[in-house]
Protein backbone atom coordinates (compact mmCIF):
# COMPACT_ATOMS: atom_id res chain seq x y z
CA UNK A 1 0.00 0.00 0.00
CA UNK A 2 0.69 3.52 -0.61
CA UNK A 3 2.13 5.77 1.89
CA UNK A 4 0.14 9.34 0.93
CA UNK A 5 -0.92 11.92 3.04
CA UNK A 6 -3.83 14.16 1.84
CA UNK A 7 -7.13 15.54 3.63
CA UNK A 8 -10.54 15.81 1.52
CA UNK A 9 -13.77 16.90 2.68
CA UNK A 10 -16.74 15.64 0.75
CA UNK A 11 -19.81 18.01 0.45
CA UNK A 12 -23.03 16.15 -0.69
CA UNK A 13 -26.27 18.05 -2.32
CA UNK A 14 -29.13 18.18 0.86
CA UNK A 15 -26.78 15.22 2.28
CA UNK A 16 -23.88 16.30 4.06
CA UNK A 17 -21.78 19.46 4.99
CA UNK A 18 -18.44 17.57 5.40
CA UNK A 19 -17.76 13.92 5.44
CA UNK A 20 -13.45 14.87 6.54
CA UNK A 21 -11.26 11.90 5.13
CA UNK A 22 -7.57 11.86 6.30
CA UNK A 23 -6.23 9.35 4.08
CA UNK A 24 -3.21 7.81 5.29
CA UNK A 25 -3.78 4.15 4.59
CA UNK A 26 -6.26 1.83 6.44
CA UNK A 27 -9.40 3.95 7.35
CA UNK A 28 -10.33 7.33 9.24
CA UNK A 29 -12.93 8.57 11.76
CA UNK A 30 -14.94 11.40 10.13
CA UNK A 31 -17.68 13.58 10.58
CA UNK A 32 -20.66 14.24 8.67
CA UNK A 33 -23.62 16.92 8.95
CA UNK A 34 -26.88 18.16 6.98
CA UNK A 35 -25.68 20.33 3.97
CA UNK A 36 -27.90 21.92 0.90
CA UNK A 37 -24.71 22.64 -1.10
CA UNK A 38 -23.34 20.95 -4.43
CA UNK A 39 -21.80 17.55 -4.08
CA UNK A 40 -18.31 16.84 -4.83
CA UNK A 41 -15.01 16.63 -3.04
CA UNK A 42 -12.84 18.98 -1.60
CA UNK A 43 -9.24 18.50 -1.35
CA UNK A 44 -7.77 20.15 2.07
CA UNK A 45 -4.24 19.71 2.90
CA UNK A 46 -1.77 17.14 2.84
CA UNK A 47 1.08 15.82 -0.40
CA UNK A 48 -0.20 14.21 -3.43
CA UNK A 49 2.98 12.60 -3.62
CA UNK A 50 4.04 9.41 -1.82
CA UNK A 51 6.69 9.15 1.04
CA UNK A 52 6.41 12.47 1.86
CA UNK A 53 8.22 13.28 5.55
CA UNK A 54 6.54 15.40 7.99
CA UNK A 55 7.40 18.61 9.59
CA UNK A 56 7.51 18.85 13.26
CA UNK A 57 7.54 22.82 13.67
CA UNK A 58 5.40 24.46 16.25
CA UNK A 59 3.56 26.76 13.75
CA UNK A 60 1.96 26.89 10.90
CA UNK A 61 3.29 24.74 8.46
CA UNK A 62 3.09 21.60 10.52
CA UNK A 63 2.22 18.19 9.32
CA UNK A 64 2.37 14.59 9.67
CA UNK A 65 4.73 12.73 7.13
CA UNK A 66 2.93 9.67 5.23
CA UNK A 67 1.87 7.56 7.14
CA UNK A 68 0.31 3.51 7.05
CA UNK A 69 -2.54 2.33 9.39
CA UNK A 70 -2.33 5.23 11.62
CA UNK A 71 -4.94 5.15 14.15
CA UNK A 72 -7.31 8.08 13.82
CA UNK A 73 -10.35 9.86 15.54
CA UNK A 74 -13.13 12.48 15.84
CA UNK A 75 -12.84 15.51 17.20
CA UNK A 76 -14.81 18.69 17.41
CA UNK A 77 -14.17 20.63 14.05
CA UNK A 78 -11.66 17.96 13.06
CA UNK A 79 -9.56 14.44 13.30
CA UNK A 80 -6.81 13.49 15.35
CA UNK A 81 -4.05 10.91 14.11
CA UNK A 82 -1.45 8.84 16.31
CA UNK A 83 0.97 6.58 15.14
CA UNK A 84 1.14 4.45 12.27
CA UNK A 85 4.31 3.46 10.05
CA UNK A 86 5.84 6.51 8.55
CA UNK A 87 8.28 9.03 7.59
CA UNK A 88 10.07 11.08 10.04
CA UNK A 89 11.70 14.65 9.57
CA UNK A 90 14.77 12.96 8.18
CA UNK A 91 12.63 10.65 5.72
CA UNK A 92 13.05 7.02 7.40
CA UNK A 93 10.62 4.67 7.81
CA UNK A 94 9.60 3.14 10.93
CA UNK A 95 7.09 3.21 13.72
CA UNK A 96 6.11 6.74 14.83
CA UNK A 97 4.11 7.93 18.26
CA UNK A 98 3.67 11.51 17.20
CA UNK A 99 -0.13 12.47 17.94
CA UNK A 100 -1.38 15.04 15.44
CA UNK A 101 -4.71 17.40 15.82
CA UNK A 102 -6.25 18.75 12.08
CA UNK A 103 -8.33 21.33 12.29
CA UNK A 104 -11.10 21.53 9.51
CA UNK A 105 -11.67 25.49 9.00
CA UNK A 106 -7.98 26.45 9.10
CA UNK A 107 -6.69 23.69 6.80
CA UNK A 108 -4.29 23.45 9.65
CA UNK A 109 -2.28 20.27 11.28
CA UNK A 110 -0.86 20.80 14.77
CA UNK A 111 1.74 18.86 16.69
CA UNK A 112 0.37 17.24 19.64
CA UNK A 113 2.93 15.13 21.18
CA UNK A 114 5.48 12.66 20.80
CA UNK A 115 8.69 11.74 18.88
CA UNK A 116 9.54 13.76 15.45
CA UNK A 117 11.86 10.33 15.20
CA UNK A 118 11.45 6.79 13.95
CA UNK A 119 10.69 3.54 16.52
CA UNK A 120 10.71 5.73 19.79
CA UNK A 121 10.77 3.97 22.73
CA UNK A 122 9.64 7.20 24.78
CA UNK A 123 11.29 10.22 23.83
CA UNK A 124 8.86 12.87 24.64
CA UNK A 125 5.79 10.27 25.02
CA UNK A 126 5.74 7.35 27.62
CA UNK A 127 3.69 5.79 24.64
CA UNK A 128 5.87 3.74 22.48
CA UNK A 129 5.81 3.97 18.30
CA UNK A 130 3.30 1.48 16.99
CA UNK A 131 0.78 0.59 14.02
CA UNK A 132 -2.86 -0.81 14.10
CA UNK A 133 -3.75 0.83 17.27
CA UNK A 134 -7.42 1.78 18.21
CA UNK A 135 -8.64 5.02 18.77
CA UNK A 136 -11.48 7.13 19.97
CA UNK A 137 -12.34 10.20 21.73
CA UNK A 138 -15.01 10.91 24.69
CA UNK A 139 -18.10 12.67 23.51
CA UNK A 140 -16.39 16.23 24.17
CA UNK A 141 -13.35 15.54 22.62
CA UNK A 142 -11.67 16.64 25.78
CA UNK A 143 -9.85 12.87 25.72
CA UNK A 144 -8.62 10.68 23.14
CA UNK A 145 -7.96 6.76 24.08
CA UNK A 146 -5.72 4.72 22.92
CA UNK A 147 -6.02 0.95 22.70
CA UNK A 148 -3.65 -1.73 21.56
CA UNK A 149 -1.06 -1.63 18.18
CA UNK A 150 1.84 -3.27 17.26
CA UNK A 151 5.28 -2.52 16.51
CA UNK A 152 8.46 -4.67 15.56
CA UNK A 153 10.40 -6.26 18.07
CA UNK A 154 13.30 -4.72 16.60
CA UNK A 155 13.46 -1.53 14.07
CA UNK A 156 14.49 -4.32 11.34
CA UNK A 157 12.90 -7.63 13.08
CA UNK A 158 10.12 -9.04 10.87
CA UNK A 159 8.84 -10.00 14.36
CA UNK A 160 5.56 -7.97 15.59
CA UNK A 161 4.78 -7.52 19.61
CA UNK A 162 1.18 -6.93 20.41
CA UNK A 163 -0.05 -4.88 23.61
CA UNK A 164 -2.92 -4.28 25.33
CA UNK A 165 -2.58 -1.11 27.06
CA UNK A 166 -5.23 1.39 27.04
CA UNK A 167 -4.03 5.19 26.52
CA UNK A 168 -5.91 8.41 27.64
CA UNK A 169 -4.32 11.52 26.42
CA UNK A 170 -6.02 14.91 27.62
CA UNK A 171 -6.01 17.80 25.55
CA UNK A 172 -6.09 20.26 27.89
CA UNK A 173 -3.23 19.49 30.15
CA UNK A 174 -1.29 17.32 26.96
CA UNK A 175 -0.56 14.33 29.53
CA UNK A 176 -0.73 10.77 28.41
CA UNK A 177 -1.77 8.21 30.98
CA UNK A 178 -2.02 4.66 31.72
CA UNK A 179 -5.58 3.49 32.27
CA UNK A 180 -5.23 0.15 31.91
CA UNK A 181 -2.98 -2.95 30.25
CA UNK A 182 0.27 -5.03 31.00
CA UNK A 183 3.37 -3.30 30.19
CA UNK A 184 4.72 -7.07 29.30
CA UNK A 185 3.56 -7.79 25.15
CA UNK A 186 1.36 -10.44 23.87
CA UNK A 187 -0.86 -10.90 26.58
CA UNK A 188 -3.93 -13.54 26.25
CA UNK A 189 -6.73 -12.07 28.26
CA UNK A 190 -8.82 -12.49 31.32
CA UNK A 191 -12.69 -13.86 30.50
CA UNK A 192 -13.67 -14.66 34.07
CA UNK A 193 -15.57 -13.15 36.57
CA UNK A 194 -12.92 -11.16 38.74
CA UNK A 195 -11.31 -8.30 36.80
CA UNK A 196 -11.44 -9.28 33.45
CA UNK A 197 -9.59 -7.31 30.89
CA UNK A 198 -8.49 -8.12 27.20
CA UNK A 199 -5.66 -9.41 25.52
CA UNK A 200 -2.82 -7.73 23.32
CA UNK A 201 -4.48 -7.21 19.87
CA UNK A 202 -3.71 -4.58 16.95
CA UNK A 203 -6.48 -3.56 14.19
CA UNK A 204 -9.54 -3.66 16.94
CA UNK A 205 -12.19 -0.82 16.82
CA UNK A 206 -12.88 1.22 19.47
CA UNK A 207 -16.30 3.34 19.51
CA UNK A 208 -17.42 5.48 22.47
CA UNK A 209 -20.46 5.47 24.43
CA UNK A 210 -21.22 7.97 26.69
CA UNK A 211 -18.51 7.32 29.54
CA UNK A 212 -17.15 4.12 28.34
CA UNK A 213 -15.49 2.71 25.17
CA UNK A 214 -16.67 -0.21 23.39
CA UNK A 215 -14.03 -2.54 21.55
CA UNK A 216 -14.70 -5.10 18.88
CA UNK A 217 -12.69 -8.15 17.77
CA UNK A 218 -9.35 -7.51 15.96
CA UNK A 219 -5.71 -9.71 15.42
CA UNK A 220 -4.45 -10.71 18.88
CA UNK A 221 -4.55 -13.03 22.05
CA UNK A 222 -7.94 -14.69 23.29
CA UNK A 223 -7.84 -16.19 27.15
CA UNK A 224 -4.68 -18.09 26.32
CA UNK A 225 -1.27 -17.04 24.70
CA UNK A 226 0.16 -20.24 24.54
CA UNK A 227 -2.26 -21.15 21.75
CA UNK A 228 -0.99 -17.86 19.52
CA UNK A 229 -2.30 -14.89 17.74
CA UNK A 230 -5.59 -15.08 15.58
CA UNK A 231 -8.61 -13.24 14.94
CA UNK A 232 -10.87 -12.05 17.73
CA UNK A 233 -15.00 -11.45 17.78
CA UNK A 234 -15.44 -10.70 21.31
CA UNK A 235 -17.05 -7.38 22.39
CA UNK A 236 -15.57 -5.66 25.62
CA UNK A 237 -16.68 -2.10 27.41
CA UNK A 238 -14.45 -0.05 29.53
CA UNK A 239 -15.19 2.39 32.28
CA UNK A 240 -12.83 4.86 31.14
CA UNK A 241 -13.34 6.26 34.77
CA UNK A 242 -13.16 3.61 37.06
CA UNK A 243 -10.73 1.44 34.02
CA UNK A 244 -12.89 -1.48 35.02
CA UNK A 245 -13.33 -3.74 32.08
CA UNK A 246 -16.36 -5.84 31.16
CA UNK A 247 -16.72 -8.97 28.53
CA UNK A 248 -20.07 -8.92 26.96
CA UNK A 249 -19.99 -11.00 24.07
CA UNK A 250 -18.33 -13.48 21.90
CA UNK A 251 -15.59 -16.14 22.42
CA UNK A 252 -12.99 -16.15 24.28
CA UNK A 253 -10.86 -18.08 21.30
CA UNK A 254 -9.59 -17.07 18.48
CA UNK A 255 -10.56 -17.85 14.90
CA UNK A 256 -14.13 -18.40 15.52
CA UNK A 257 -16.30 -18.60 12.13
CA UNK A 258 -19.32 -16.85 12.07
CA UNK A 259 -22.43 -18.12 12.96
CA UNK A 260 -25.40 -16.55 10.65
CA UNK A 261 -28.93 -18.40 11.47
CA UNK A 262 -28.50 -19.63 15.03
CA UNK A 263 -31.34 -21.45 16.60
CA UNK A 264 -30.81 -18.68 19.10
CA UNK A 265 -28.73 -15.58 20.77
CA UNK A 266 -26.20 -17.18 22.23
CA UNK A 267 -25.54 -19.19 18.52
CA UNK A 268 -25.46 -16.30 16.23
CA UNK A 269 -22.50 -13.97 16.02
CA UNK A 270 -20.30 -12.52 13.60
CA UNK A 271 -16.66 -14.88 12.85
CA UNK A 272 -13.58 -13.55 14.26
CA UNK A 273 -12.07 -10.61 12.14
CA UNK A 274 -10.15 -7.18 12.47
CA UNK A 275 -9.95 -3.63 10.70
CA UNK A 276 -13.54 -3.77 10.52
CA UNK A 277 -15.82 -0.71 10.80
CA UNK A 278 -18.00 -0.11 14.12
CA UNK A 279 -20.37 2.50 15.10
CA UNK A 280 -23.09 3.22 17.62
CA UNK A 281 -26.64 4.62 16.59
CA UNK A 282 -28.92 6.34 18.60
CA UNK A 283 -26.72 5.78 21.45
CA UNK A 284 -27.55 1.90 22.10
CA UNK A 285 -27.48 -0.16 19.07
CA UNK A 286 -23.73 -1.71 18.11
CA UNK A 287 -22.99 -2.16 14.33
CA UNK A 288 -20.53 -3.78 12.87
CA UNK A 289 -19.60 -4.20 9.47
CA UNK A 290 -17.33 -6.16 7.53
CA UNK A 291 -13.48 -6.45 7.96
CA UNK A 292 -11.18 -8.70 6.89
CA UNK A 293 -11.13 -12.84 8.33
CA UNK A 294 -7.03 -13.12 6.35
CA UNK A 295 -4.62 -13.47 8.55
CA UNK A 296 -2.48 -10.59 7.68
CA UNK A 297 -4.46 -7.66 6.42
CA UNK A 298 -2.85 -6.70 2.64
CA UNK A 299 -1.46 -10.54 1.72
CA UNK A 300 -3.44 -13.45 1.41
CA UNK A 301 -3.76 -16.85 3.53
CA UNK A 302 -1.32 -19.48 2.72
CA UNK A 303 -3.37 -21.12 0.25
CA UNK A 304 -3.41 -17.36 -1.79
CA UNK A 305 -7.07 -16.59 -0.85
CA UNK A 306 -8.82 -13.22 0.69
CA UNK A 307 -11.44 -13.13 3.12
CA UNK A 308 -13.11 -9.96 3.09
CA UNK A 309 -16.63 -9.12 4.42
CA UNK A 310 -19.13 -6.91 3.78
CA UNK A 311 -21.43 -8.16 6.38
CA UNK A 312 -23.82 -6.00 8.53
CA UNK A 313 -24.48 -7.05 11.94
CA UNK A 314 -25.99 -4.91 15.17
CA UNK A 315 -26.67 -5.68 18.92
CA UNK A 316 -28.52 -3.50 21.38
CA UNK A 317 -25.88 -2.78 24.23
CA UNK A 318 -29.03 -1.67 26.50
CA UNK A 319 -30.60 -5.11 26.87
CA UNK A 320 -29.22 -7.07 29.27
CA UNK A 321 -28.65 -10.49 27.31
CA UNK A 322 -26.24 -8.96 24.82
CA UNK A 323 -27.40 -10.94 21.19
CA UNK A 324 -25.86 -10.39 17.45
CA UNK A 325 -28.33 -9.55 14.65
CA UNK A 326 -27.39 -10.22 10.56
CA UNK A 327 -29.12 -7.26 8.80
CA UNK A 328 -27.16 -7.15 6.12
CA UNK A 329 -25.05 -8.13 3.61
CA UNK A 330 -23.45 -12.04 2.97
CA UNK A 331 -22.72 -14.83 5.24
CA UNK A 332 -19.74 -15.32 2.22
CA UNK A 333 -16.72 -13.99 1.55
CA UNK A 334 -15.29 -11.78 -0.82
CA UNK A 335 -19.00 -10.45 -2.31
CA UNK A 336 -18.70 -8.46 -5.03
CA UNK A 337 -20.28 -5.12 -4.91
CA UNK A 338 -23.88 -3.55 -6.74
CA UNK A 339 -23.67 -0.64 -8.19
CA UNK A 340 -27.54 -0.35 -8.86
CA UNK A 341 -29.04 3.13 -8.03
CA UNK A 342 -31.67 0.64 -6.60
CA UNK A 343 -30.74 -2.19 -4.18
CA UNK A 344 -27.33 -2.13 -4.74
CA UNK A 345 -25.09 -2.98 -1.88
CA UNK A 346 -20.71 -2.65 -1.23
CA UNK A 347 -18.56 -5.16 -2.07
CA UNK A 348 -16.55 -6.98 0.72
CA UNK A 349 -14.03 -4.49 2.20
CA UNK A 350 -12.01 -3.35 5.53
CA UNK A 351 -10.15 -0.68 6.71
CA UNK A 352 -13.61 1.55 5.41
CA UNK A 353 -14.08 4.76 6.82
CA UNK A 354 -17.28 5.71 8.40
CA UNK A 355 -19.85 8.50 9.77
CA UNK A 356 -22.62 8.71 11.56
CA UNK A 357 -25.61 10.72 10.07
CA UNK A 358 -28.50 11.65 11.61
CA UNK A 359 -30.40 9.13 13.95
CA UNK A 360 -30.25 6.45 11.85
CA UNK A 361 -28.02 6.43 8.47
CA UNK A 362 -24.15 5.69 8.11
CA UNK A 363 -21.63 7.13 6.00
CA UNK A 364 -19.24 4.37 4.39
CA UNK A 365 -16.59 5.11 2.44
CA UNK A 366 -13.63 3.19 0.20
CA UNK A 367 -11.17 0.77 2.26
CA UNK A 368 -9.25 -2.28 0.68
CA UNK A 369 -11.35 -4.70 -0.66
CA UNK A 370 -13.39 -5.59 -4.11
CA UNK A 371 -15.71 -3.90 -6.50
CA UNK A 372 -17.16 -5.60 -9.03
CA UNK A 373 -14.65 -7.78 -10.32
CA UNK A 374 -12.78 -10.47 -8.59
CA UNK A 375 -9.67 -10.07 -10.12
CA UNK A 376 -9.07 -6.83 -9.10
CA UNK A 377 -8.63 -6.47 -5.19
CA UNK A 378 -7.53 -2.78 -3.73
CA UNK A 379 -8.04 0.60 -2.90
CA UNK A 380 -11.90 1.82 -3.11
CA UNK A 381 -13.66 5.21 -3.43
CA UNK A 382 -16.90 4.84 -3.23
CA UNK A 383 -19.30 6.37 -0.90
CA UNK A 384 -22.21 4.36 0.40
CA UNK A 385 -25.24 5.37 3.26
CA UNK A 386 -26.66 2.61 5.10
CA UNK A 387 -29.91 3.01 6.69
CA UNK A 388 -30.12 1.32 9.86
CA UNK A 389 -34.11 1.25 10.06
CA UNK A 390 -34.72 -0.32 6.54
CA UNK A 391 -31.27 -2.81 6.49
CA UNK A 392 -30.72 -0.97 2.84
CA UNK A 393 -27.51 0.97 1.04
CA UNK A 394 -27.45 3.34 -1.15
CA UNK A 395 -24.71 4.66 -3.67
CA UNK A 396 -23.86 8.66 -2.93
Amino acid sequence: MLLRAEVLSFLQSARFSFFVLFLLGPFVCCEAGLSSGPGGWTYLSGSTIDKSTANFSAGPGAHPGSLRRPASARLPGGIAVFGGLGSDATGHTGTMNALWRFDVASSQWTWLSGSSHINPAVDGSPVSGRQDAAMASDEGGDVLYIFGGTWPRTPTSTVYLMTNELWAYEMNTSRWSLVSGSTAHNQGGNYGPSKPFPGSRASAALVTNGSRLVMFGGSGFGASAARGAGLLNDVWIVDTAGASWQWIAGSSAVDQAGVYAGPNCNSTYPGGRQAATVVILNGTWLHVIGGTASGYTESPNEDGSYLYLNDVWRMDLSAQTKCWTWIAGSSSFNQLGNYASVGGHPGARFWAASAVVGADGLLWYGGRGIGVDHSQIGLLDDVWLFNSTTFAWSLQ
